[in-house]
């Protein structure tokens, strides 16, 4: 079977399925890995679309084509730890991926009218990401899913779009990392901004954090300059901070830039906020309860702020992936035996962070 590098791709059955659905995929193309490896964890959940798309009236735009997921949803015994509408897992992308962001725009445009063309697209969800110092610190331990979590999709129509003759195809990238190390827990999700200033509850180290929107008419709303250019944030420190400064560490921050990049567009879609960039650790990630952001003005159509943080391990699960039949033994291991391997050969106890960094650090048990 061909590996890439981000492990060997294992595919699940196709799900065929209607305009509206909720789907949960059969998690049995899992149970292979989790029989042959030693310690399979998922690098990244890969969405394979399938079917014929047409344009109705005033036609189909192809940067639309990912809102034919209206959600996708992963879960394990511990909760939701991914939870996001299609348009925003393709600017997930944009951020994580940069150019090679581009499997989410393959859908070509619809002319208004036309009868569609047989097309694909693959929507990206990357827990083992390149915009850290360790990458592999947030990939997802294989069973975590197996065992008692789920993959669900509920299934949406873009903007002036026909689609029909449709199915979708799940693709676990698992790699056998041999030891097993206690990951960080990703957790991605969007929360409605319904106010010019308000409270948004996050709970974690915060990697990030995009003020961004998810309206069902064509394409993202506006974050103009003129209306938007500058933004208030107590907890960021941001004190009337130039917008347009944002974006341009953003594309500092980006060694390639994804093509038709929300953030970065003529008329900008977002406002970056926190943003991953190579090299980070997790150490340096601000530790957030909450942000109170002003964005200036009247929150756009659909407003939604895009978020990923580092959230609390569940403890069962955890003590499950490390071997422990026990949690109380396997809390005690950690306090007593846990180390944090920051880069370079840097290993530093766990005992010497805040005591929430036991809960959310990658360590290793000397």
């Amino acid at each position: 079977m061909f590996a890439s590098d981000k492990g060997v791709p294992y595919r699940s059955r196709q799900v065929t399925y209607s305009n509206g659905d909720t789907v949960s995929v059969d998690l049995s193309f899992l149970h292979n890995p989790m029989n042959k490896m030693r310690a399979p964890v998922v690098r990244e959940l890969a969405f394979h679309f399938q079917g014929t798309v047409g344009g109705t009236t005033g036609g189909f735009d192809n940067k639309d084509g990912a809102a034919i997921f209206n959600k996708i949803v992963l879960r394990d015994r511990g909760g939701i730890f991914h939870d996001l509408p299609g348009k925003l897992v393709r600017q997930r992308m944009q951020i994580e991926l940069g150019e090679r962001a581009a499997d989410a725009d393959t859908i070509a445009d619809a002319a208004s009218g036309s009868t569609g063309t047989s097309q694909n697209m693959v929507l990206r969800v990357p827990f083992d990401t390149e915009m850290a110092a360790r990458g592999a610190d947030t990939a997802l331990p294989l069973i975590n899913l197996v065992d008692g979590g789920a993959i669900e999709l509920t299934f949406g129509l873009p903007a002036a779009a026909s689609v029909a003759s449709s199915t979708v195809t799940v693709y676990a990238l698992v790699h056998d990392e041999k030891t097993r190390e206690l990951k960080s827990r990703l957790i991605v999700k969007n929360l409605a901004m319904s106010s010019q200033e308000d409270d948004y509850p996050i709970g974690g180290l915060a990697r990030l954090l995009v003020a961004t929107s998810n309206p069902t008419a064509a394409g993202y709303s506006a974050y103009t300059a003129a209306t938007y250019g500058t933004i208030n944030c107590p907890e960021l420190e941001y004190s009337a901070q130039n917008t347009y400064f944002l974006r341009s560490e953003y594309r500092r921050l980006r060694w390639h830039q994804a093509v038709d990049d929300v953030i970065l567009a003529s008329t900008p879609g977002s406002i970056p906020l926190i943003i991953p960039s190579k090299g980070q650790r997790f150490d340096k990630l601000p530790d957030l309860r909450s942000v109170r952001l002003d964005i200036g003005a009247a929150v756009p159509t659909s407003a939604q702020l895009l978020m990923a943080y580092l959230g609390d391990r569940d403890p069962s699960l955890a003590a499950q992936w490390m071997g422990f039949a026990d949690v109380a033994a396997f809390l005690d291991a950690v306090r007593t035996r846990g180390q944090v391997n920051l880069g370079g050969g840097n290993q530093v106890k766990i005992t010497e962070f805040p005591t929430a960094y036991s809960r959310r650090a990658p360590i290793r048990l000397a």
